[in-house]
């Protein structure tokens, strides 16, 4: 029908995208349209009664226009925002294993001073005096991301001569690390909230978002490529 081919042409007329794409939602629009009338026409309609009341049902041929073109609009946006969320989740999961690998190395450092200097004070005191205690917890007290520390003698390894907790309830226990060092007649075990572990989580998301999303994007402008052929 004439009518309906001027009028699908009239909506699509300033619609810009993938002309393939375009063409299929015309013919769909006309098949519709054609249908419409049909039934009305069934129904007792004149054809140009039939075909106004169509595009009454269908919105208008301003509203249609509006519609039409905002939906090729956000397919455009929706791809490109795809693409750049992953960017910057990526960036930022950067950024922060970054900040935290150089930290969690310094507080390797740290902790390993940390526990020979309490092996040292346990080596001097065996029986563990309460003052003693209360200089392992000063000192522990410094490095708030050591949550558990167990000191013991060589000879008693299975028995700890002291033993603190600063925190057992590990919300999350993959970013939590043990570590022990020895030194003379004692040994010391640490658990520690591993700044390390932290970073190299956080790169891992970054990394699975921006594949996830980036093959998303891949996708969607395969599609619209493939239309185009």
């Amino acid at each position: 029908m004439k009518m309906i081919e001027e009028y699908v042409n009239k909506v699509y007329q300033h619609v810009k995208g993938n002309e393939k794409e375009i063409q299929e939602f015309k013919e769909e629009m006309k098949t519709h349209l054609i249908e419409a009338v049909h039934e009305l026409k069934l129904e007792g309609k004149t054809e140009e009664e039939a075909f106004q009341i169509a595009i009454e049902r269908f919105g208008g041929e301003s509203e249609l226009r509006t519609v039409v073109s905002e939906l090729f609009k956000i397919q455009k946006i929706f791809a490109a925002r795809v693409l750049y969320a992953g960017i910057a989740i990526f960036l930022l999961s950067a950024a922060v294993f970054g900040y935290f690998l150089p930290v969690g190395n310094e507080r390797v450092e740290e902790h390993g001073n940390i526990s020979y200097e309490i092996g040292d004070m346990v080596e001097a005191d065996p029986e563990v005096s309460n003052e003693t205690k209360a200089k392992i917890d000063a000192l522990l007290n410094t490095a708030p991301y050591i949550k558990q520390m167990s000191a013991y003698l060589t000879n008693e390894r299975e028995n700890p001569v002291y033993q603190t907790d600063q925190g057992n309830d590990y919300t999350f226990p993959i970013v939590y690390s043990n570590y022990g060092s020895g030194s003379g007649n004692s040994f010391v075990e640490i658990t520690i909230l591993d700044y390390r572990v932290i970073g190299i989580l956080a790169l891992f998301f970054g990394v699975t978002c921006f594949t996830v999303l980036f093959i998303i994007w891949l996708i969607i402008n395969l599609y619209h490529r493939k239309k185009s052929y």
